[in-house]
Protein backbone atom coordinates (compact mmCIF):
# COMPACT_ATOMS: atom_id res chain seq x y z
CA UNK A 1 0.00 0.00 0.00
CA UNK A 2 2.85 2.57 -1.07
CA UNK A 3 4.58 3.66 -4.18
CA UNK A 4 6.64 5.84 -5.54
CA UNK A 5 5.32 5.98 -8.85
CA UNK A 6 1.63 6.96 -8.63
CA UNK A 7 2.65 10.26 -7.71
CA UNK A 8 5.97 11.08 -8.96
CA UNK A 9 8.64 11.86 -6.75
CA UNK A 10 6.48 11.22 -3.67
CA UNK A 11 5.84 8.88 -1.40
CA UNK A 12 2.36 7.39 -1.31
CA UNK A 13 0.95 5.56 1.41
CA UNK A 14 -2.52 4.14 0.46
CA UNK A 15 -4.58 3.09 3.37
CA UNK A 16 -5.37 -0.91 2.24
CA UNK A 17 -7.15 -1.88 5.53
CA UNK A 18 -8.65 -0.89 8.97
CA UNK A 19 -6.53 -0.49 11.65
CA UNK A 20 -7.06 0.05 15.65
CA UNK A 21 -3.84 2.00 15.77
CA UNK A 22 -0.44 2.92 14.39
CA UNK A 23 0.59 -0.47 16.44
CA UNK A 24 -1.42 -2.88 13.43
CA UNK A 25 -1.18 -0.30 10.43
CA UNK A 26 0.08 -2.10 7.35
CA UNK A 27 1.89 0.33 5.59
CA UNK A 28 4.44 1.91 8.47
CA UNK A 29 8.14 2.85 7.07
CA UNK A 30 10.83 2.99 9.58
CA UNK A 31 14.06 4.32 9.98
CA UNK A 32 16.04 3.69 13.29
CA UNK A 33 16.78 7.19 15.90
CA UNK A 34 20.38 7.89 15.91
CA UNK A 35 21.93 9.36 18.91
CA UNK A 36 22.38 11.45 20.71
CA UNK A 37 20.30 13.29 19.46
CA UNK A 38 17.57 13.28 16.16
CA UNK A 39 15.18 14.95 14.12
CA UNK A 40 12.88 13.21 11.48
CA UNK A 41 10.86 15.52 9.32
CA UNK A 42 8.67 15.17 6.55
CA UNK A 43 6.68 17.07 4.10
CA UNK A 44 2.93 16.01 3.98
CA UNK A 45 0.23 16.23 1.14
CA UNK A 46 -3.05 15.06 3.25
CA UNK A 47 -5.22 16.30 0.14
CA UNK A 48 -6.87 12.81 -0.18
CA UNK A 49 -7.69 11.27 3.56
CA UNK A 50 -10.92 10.04 3.94
CA UNK A 51 -13.11 10.44 7.22
CA UNK A 52 -11.16 8.45 9.94
CA UNK A 53 -7.59 8.07 8.42
CA UNK A 54 -4.98 8.94 10.40
CA UNK A 55 -0.73 9.79 9.34
CA UNK A 56 1.86 11.28 10.25
CA UNK A 57 5.36 10.61 12.37
CA UNK A 58 6.29 8.89 15.56
CA UNK A 59 8.94 8.14 17.54
CA UNK A 60 7.66 4.44 17.37
CA UNK A 61 8.05 1.53 19.76
CA UNK A 62 5.56 -0.14 21.77
CA UNK A 63 5.33 3.20 24.35
CA UNK A 64 5.20 5.32 21.65
CA UNK A 65 4.32 8.83 20.53
CA UNK A 66 3.25 10.85 17.13
CA UNK A 67 2.38 13.70 15.64
CA UNK A 68 -0.31 13.21 12.94
CA UNK A 69 -3.46 14.57 10.73
CA UNK A 70 -6.80 13.27 11.73
CA UNK A 71 -9.49 13.67 9.43
CA UNK A 72 -13.45 13.14 11.22
CA UNK A 73 -16.66 14.61 9.68
CA UNK A 74 -14.72 16.21 6.69
CA UNK A 75 -12.31 18.03 8.94
CA UNK A 76 -8.55 18.04 9.02
CA UNK A 77 -7.12 18.37 12.39
CA UNK A 78 -3.30 18.04 13.77
CA UNK A 79 -2.86 16.43 16.56
CA UNK A 80 -0.26 14.74 18.95
CA UNK A 81 -0.90 11.40 20.86
CA UNK A 82 1.57 8.87 22.88
CA UNK A 83 0.98 5.89 24.33
CA UNK A 84 1.01 3.52 27.95
CA UNK A 85 3.50 0.65 28.35
CA UNK A 86 0.71 -1.39 26.95
CA UNK A 87 0.96 0.49 23.77
CA UNK A 88 -2.83 1.74 23.82
CA UNK A 89 -3.41 5.58 23.82
CA UNK A 90 -2.94 7.53 27.14
CA UNK A 91 -2.70 11.08 26.13
CA UNK A 92 -4.21 13.13 23.16
CA UNK A 93 -3.47 16.59 22.78
CA UNK A 94 -6.06 19.12 21.78
CA UNK A 95 -6.85 19.11 18.03
CA UNK A 96 -5.86 22.35 15.92
CA UNK A 97 -7.46 22.91 12.72
CA UNK A 98 -5.05 21.99 10.02
CA UNK A 99 -5.30 25.24 7.85
CA UNK A 100 -3.43 23.99 4.35
CA UNK A 101 -3.39 20.60 2.36
CA UNK A 102 0.52 20.25 2.93
CA UNK A 103 2.04 20.20 6.48
CA UNK A 104 5.78 19.92 7.89
CA UNK A 105 5.73 17.45 10.93
CA UNK A 106 8.47 17.21 12.78
CA UNK A 107 9.92 14.25 15.99
CA UNK A 108 12.62 15.09 17.71
CA UNK A 109 14.38 12.31 19.60
CA UNK A 110 17.14 13.07 23.04
CA UNK A 111 19.06 10.14 24.40
CA UNK A 112 21.65 12.69 26.20
CA UNK A 113 22.18 11.78 29.76
CA UNK A 114 20.05 9.09 29.27
CA UNK A 115 17.18 11.95 28.93
CA UNK A 116 15.17 9.31 26.14
CA UNK A 117 12.76 11.46 25.50
CA UNK A 118 10.54 13.01 22.14
CA UNK A 119 8.76 15.63 21.16
CA UNK A 120 6.37 16.68 18.16
CA UNK A 121 5.77 20.09 16.02
CA UNK A 122 4.31 21.36 12.85
CA UNK A 123 5.14 23.87 10.69
CA UNK A 124 3.35 25.42 7.62
CA UNK A 125 6.64 26.76 6.23
CA UNK A 126 9.07 24.47 7.25
CA UNK A 127 11.31 26.61 8.84
CA UNK A 128 8.74 28.33 11.73
CA UNK A 129 7.77 25.22 14.08
CA UNK A 130 4.68 24.89 16.61
CA UNK A 131 5.07 22.56 19.25
CA UNK A 132 2.01 20.00 19.96
CA UNK A 133 0.92 18.35 22.86
CA UNK A 134 3.71 16.92 26.25
CA UNK A 135 6.92 15.07 25.96
CA UNK A 136 7.20 11.37 25.61
CA UNK A 137 8.99 9.39 27.84
CA UNK A 138 11.17 6.54 25.59
CA UNK A 139 10.83 3.11 27.19
CA UNK A 140 12.76 0.19 26.18
CA UNK A 141 11.61 -3.74 26.11
CA UNK A 142 11.72 -6.42 23.87
CA UNK A 143 7.69 -6.61 23.08
CA UNK A 144 7.90 -4.49 19.73
CA UNK A 145 11.44 -4.35 19.01
CA UNK A 146 14.95 -3.18 20.27
CA UNK A 147 15.57 0.58 20.33
CA UNK A 148 13.54 3.79 18.77
CA UNK A 149 12.18 4.24 15.09
CA UNK A 150 11.39 7.34 13.07
CA UNK A 151 8.05 5.75 11.63
CA UNK A 152 6.13 7.20 8.30
CA UNK A 153 2.43 5.96 8.18
CA UNK A 154 -1.41 6.49 7.01
CA UNK A 155 -4.04 4.13 8.54
CA UNK A 156 -7.29 4.05 8.67
CA UNK A 157 -10.06 3.58 11.77
CA UNK A 158 -13.19 3.15 9.85
CA UNK A 159 -12.75 2.73 6.13
CA UNK A 160 -9.58 2.06 3.48
CA UNK A 161 -8.86 4.09 0.11
CA UNK A 162 -7.61 7.25 1.58
CA UNK A 163 -3.77 8.68 0.74
CA UNK A 164 -1.61 10.73 2.05
CA UNK A 165 1.71 11.66 0.38
CA UNK A 166 4.83 12.57 1.78
CA UNK A 167 7.36 15.00 -0.59
CA UNK A 168 10.54 14.27 1.64
CA UNK A 169 11.43 12.35 4.75
CA UNK A 170 14.96 14.37 6.40
CA UNK A 171 16.78 12.98 9.56
CA UNK A 172 19.57 15.38 10.93
CA UNK A 173 21.11 15.03 14.31
CA UNK A 174 19.82 19.05 15.05
CA UNK A 175 16.58 19.02 17.54
CA UNK A 176 15.58 21.86 19.51
CA UNK A 177 11.78 20.85 20.13
CA UNK A 178 12.89 18.31 22.88
CA UNK A 179 14.26 20.62 25.07
CA UNK A 180 11.77 19.86 28.33
CA UNK A 181 11.59 24.08 29.38
CA UNK A 182 9.94 24.67 26.32
CA UNK A 183 6.41 24.74 27.05
CA UNK A 184 3.47 23.45 24.71
CA UNK A 185 1.84 25.99 22.92
CA UNK A 186 -1.71 24.10 22.87
CA UNK A 187 -3.82 22.93 25.17
CA UNK A 188 -4.15 18.77 25.79
CA UNK A 189 -6.58 16.46 26.85
CA UNK A 190 -6.44 13.52 28.32
CA UNK A 191 -8.10 10.10 26.50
Amino acid sequence: MWSLTERPGHLRLTTGSVASSILDARNTLTQRTLGPTSSGTISLDVSHMQDGDVAGISAYQRTYGYIAVTMEGGTRSLVMRRAGGDGVIAFTSAPVPLRADVVYLRADVDFRDAADTASFAYSYDGSNWTRLGDTVPMRYDLAHFTGYRFALFNYATTEPGGHVDVDWFRVSDTIGLANPTHRPSEGAVHD
